[in-house]
């Protein structure tokens, strides 16, 4: 039985890429084309529920400057429940089923992230695509293919201030050639009505295998909004999303009717849930090893704490405790040659209790060969050669890398063609409250 609905589900997507497609593609591409979708589709149709943190920096920039200015900085949970996104602010009782825009009133925001854009162009088919050739994707082989999607079929809805119109939309998404994982996805409008606010908005959407519980799935890890309006400025809404967990009998979202809707409700079964203030050292012992010939996004990373944690005279975490994350970044650049490496911290476990984690990264001890600086949050504008201490490296970042400000990710650099962090190596981390 599962078989035959496997191939039944397969045979109607590779049916309707050929349909899609320009007839110029080769066979071989267009059922490659039918892989990637099937994989992409299957990965949300079989998403669990879960919930994520978002981490929002906005920006703007006039028509006459150069730079972005930081507008502000939005932190809020996302639960993802079947088809249905809810949202909350950090520490909520209970998340709320109205839109996030109705919970954040001013600048620009983007609903869609988890579920729609992705669904509109892998899962229901709707638009033309075209095989664009291999292109490099932050130091990265990828296959890249462009879509359109007019706008009686893309759903999307575009809102500013009183102003609202369904755009048509057209963009672009790359794969991985080996393993066929989505990589990033594009979309854009176009044929907005000429007397909209709004002359173009953009928004890119970066994957990566998250673990939600037993399931490894193709989750947004990223995503930057671009906004152009009619005047000439440029609003940017870049989003981190980390610490994404499935709902378990601890914690889940409710509709029962004898409960109140969006409320979270606790088993019998109780872990006291500690919480962790901002300035607490943490020296974790790596579990396992961490290395560029074997590790991938998504894999978990685990280790023990090897001090006790203490605030005032009282012990909040005992040496000993768990504490587990993943490997959130692992990106391989020729140029250099270097990689980048994030790794996201979650949770600390100890016998009857529980803590989440964000902090950040401080050291590496002993160093790893190669290791050389970590990264700090802002965007790389220009690119170019870092200071290291007095004197200046040689490795050169490309213009516009995106680096993220998620809390409780670490990211850093390691250079040469392969690296290996040991198992046993003590990374130090200091705890920050939201």
């Amino acid at each position: 039985m599962g078989w035959t609905n496997y191939s039944r589900s397969f045979l109607s997507i590779f049916l309707v890429t050929i349909s899609l497609c320009c007839a110029d593609d080769p066979f071989d591409r267009v059922l490659q084309l039918s892989r990637i979708r099937h994989k992409m589709a299957d990965s949300i149709n079989r998403m669990p529920d879960y919930t994520c943190l978002a981490t929002n920096t906005r920006a703007s920039r006039g028509r006459k400057d150069k730079h972005f200015k930081a507008v502000d900085t939005l932190r809020f949970e996302i639960a993802h429940v079947g088809a249905t996104e809810l949202w909350a602010w950090p520490g909520a009782k209970r998340f709320q089923d109205t839109p996030l825009t109705s919970m954040i009133q001013n600048g620009a925001i983007s609903l869609g992230d988890f579920a729609l854009y992705a669904r509109t162009v892998f899962v229901e088919a709707n638009g033309r695509l075209k095989f664009q050739g291999p292109e490099q994707l932050d130091g990265r082989a990828t296959l890249r293919w462009n879509y359109e999607i007019p706008a009686f079929l893309s759903g999307w809805q575009i809102g500013f201030g009183h102003h609202s119109a369904v755009a048509a939309a057209a963009g672009s998404f790359w794969a991985d050639p080996e393993t066929l994982d989505i990589l990033r996805l594009e979309i854009r409008t176009a044929d907005l009505p000429f007397d909209f606010p709004l002359t173009e908005v953009v928004n890119t959407i970066d994957y990566a295998r998250t673990r939600i519980g037993e399931t490894l799935v193709q989750l947004p890890q990223s995503a930057v909004l671009m906004l152009r309006r009619n005047t000439g400025e440029l609003q940017r809404n870049s989003t981190e999303f980390s610490h994404c967990k499935q709902f378990s009998g601890e914690a889940a979202i409710s509709f029962e009717p004898k409960a109140e809707a969006g409320s979270i409700v606790e088993s019998a079964k109780k872990t006291e849930e500690v919480s962790l203030s901002s300035g607490l050292r943490l020296r974790l012992k790596l579990g396992s090893s961490i290395d560029s010939a074997n590790s991938v996004v998504g894999e978990l990373v685990e280790g023990t704490l090897e001090n006790d944690v203490s605030r005032s005279g009282f012990l909040l975490v005992p040496k000993g405790a768990h504490i587990t994350g993943r490997i959130r970044r692992m990106e391989k650049h020729a140029e250099g040659p270097y990689y980048i490496v994030g790794i996201e911290l979650d949770d600390v476990d100890y016998p009857g209790h529980h803590a989440r984690f964000f902090g950040s990264l401080l050291e590496l001890d002993p160093q790893p060969p190669g290791f050389q600086w970590f990264l700090g949050s802002e965007r790389i504008e220009e690119g170019g050669r870092f200071k290291n201490g007095g004197g200046i490296t040689t490795v050169t970042v490309q213009k516009g890398l995106q680096l993220g400000n998620a809390p409780g990710v670490g990211t850093f650099f390691m250079l040469g063609p392969a690296f290996r962090i040991s198992k046993g190596t003590v990374m130090v981390w200091d705890s920050q409250s939201l």
